[in-house]
């Protein structure tokens, strides 16, 4: 890279450095990377080695909290949760466990008393996965420097997701683990995070054969199809079918529907 380049890179890679003093952050995937890349020998020297998402996301929280206000207050509005099992290993064998993750935003007043606000995102961050690449010219021992250096450079192939936060079996931890977290959250509102029974069918003020019937009007009660009008009629069948087994469906489970699914975050 030429100096202007270089000069770039330094700046960018700026806006994540030092601690923070008023919020928290989750700036693992940034301290995984830089610990990676030191085992190896390496040096971060670009933004672009670090994943976009967790680079930018970190930037944006430390530019929050050098400019928030805090005698003006800060609220933190978890927006989702998600629960996501997934599979880990432990001795070589195989669990699968609940792990947790939610994202929302930070919110507050700088100094000039303009609103300003920032995301976070909690409960996975990433490791890189490096592939060293050789680079002799093929002969035999030159795998190796005079200096008795491998030859060849590191090179990230891509990243791994790694989960922090697992939620235990038993239902009443589990919403202890929950409450602490909103606990830990002012200005969220644990009715922001309920979960809505799911919507089989949209709700339609006629009735797919009514809007057939008017079809046929619009076109004159034609009996002649071309051959795209008769393929029309086959898809507006199939959804009409499609239709009425949803609905009835639903109106046979509806019980159990509203029985079984989860009201509210803290009762999954």
């Amino acid at each position: 890279m030429n100096e202007l380049e270089e000069i770039e890179h330094k700046r960018e890679l700026r806006k994540i450095e030092g601690t923070t003093n008023n919020i928290e952050i989750n700036d693992r995937t940034i301290k995984v990377y830089k610990e990676e890349f030191e085992k190896k020998g390496l040096v971060i020297t670009k933004e672009t080695e670090y994943p976009s998402e967790d680079f930018y996301l970190i930037a944006s929280q430390k530019n929050f909290d050098s400019h928030v206000d805090p005698s003006q207050g800060i609220r933190k509005v978890i927006q989702s949760m998600t629960r996501q099992p997934v599979t880990i290993f432990k001795n070589g064998k195989p669990e699968v466990k609940d792990a947790l993750y939610y994202r929302g935003y930070y919110y507050g007043i700088d100094r000039r008393g303009d609103e300003i606000g920032a995301e976070f995102f909690e409960g996975s961050y990433k490791s890189p996965k490096l592939l060293f690449v050789k680079s002799n010219t093929g002969k035999t021992n030159l795998d190796f420097d005079e200096n008795n250096v491998r030859r060849g450079t590191w090179n990230v192939v891509g990243s791994k997701v790694e989960h922090y936060i697992y939620l235990p079996e038993d239902q009443k931890a589990r919403r202890k683990i929950l409450e602490d977290i909103v606990s830990k959250a002012p200005g969220t509102f644990a009715g922001n995070l309920s979960l809505q029974e799911p919507k089989l069918k949209p709700k339609q003020e006629k009735s797919t054969t009514e809007l057939l019937e008017e079809a046929k009007k619009l076109l004159g009660n034609s009996t002649t199809q071309t051959p795209n009008q008769q393929q029309q009629t086959k898809r507006e069948k199939e959804l009409e079918q499609s239709t009425k087994k949803w609905e009835q469906y639903y109106k046979d489970n509806q019980g159990k529907i509203n029985r079984d699914f989860p009201k509210t975050i803290f009762d999954i």
